[in-house]
């Protein structure tokens, strides 16, 4: 994709990579190029060092791994186009998600048991990464990274 066309669902569609690769169990990938350094096509930065939405989603990846554990996603049905892996471990829980259906925004309902929600992170349309409630949908095209706490 090139530099001025990145959008949120660029980074949903990178993302929805990790979270493939983590739940079929592939050893090892290679992300080329994470370096925007003036290149016409799109990488974790851009526009001068500015990161790109895929830069979130493989920040909130590192998020989850650094929990510890993967958690068992239940009840939860998650249709093709759904991406999601949960992590657990002694500063909490997390979820991230991504939907990179062209048009169909999914309905989201997530039971964490005696857990509450600590956060809900999300890249806007303007690429940012910000703080959003925990909605009842996720929107085609989008990732959500979600943080919770006893």
């Amino acid at each position: 994709m090139e530099n001025d066309k990145i959008d949120r669902r660029y980074g949903a569609n990178q993302t929805s990579m990790l979270l493939m690769f983590q739940n079929e169990g592939l050893d090892m990938a290679h992300y080329y190029d994470g370096d925007d350094d003036g290149q016409l096509w799109a990488g974790l930065f851009v526009h001068g060092r500015q990161p790109s939405s895929a830069y979130y989603g493989f920040w909130a990846f590192g998020q989850l791994y650094q929990l510890g554990s993967q958690a068992e996603i239940k009840n939860m049905r998650l249709a093709d186009d759904l991406y999601a892996v949960a992590a657990t471990g002694a500063d909490g829980q997390a979820l991230l998600i991504a939907n990179v259906s062209e048009k169909r925004d999914r309905p989201l309902k997530i039971d964490a048991g005696d857990y509450k929600v600590d956060k809900c992170m999300t890249v806007n349309e303007a690429c940012e990464w910000v703080e959003i409630p925990l909605p009842d949908q996720i929107e085609s095209g989008s990732m959500l990274y979600v943080t919770f706490r006893k």
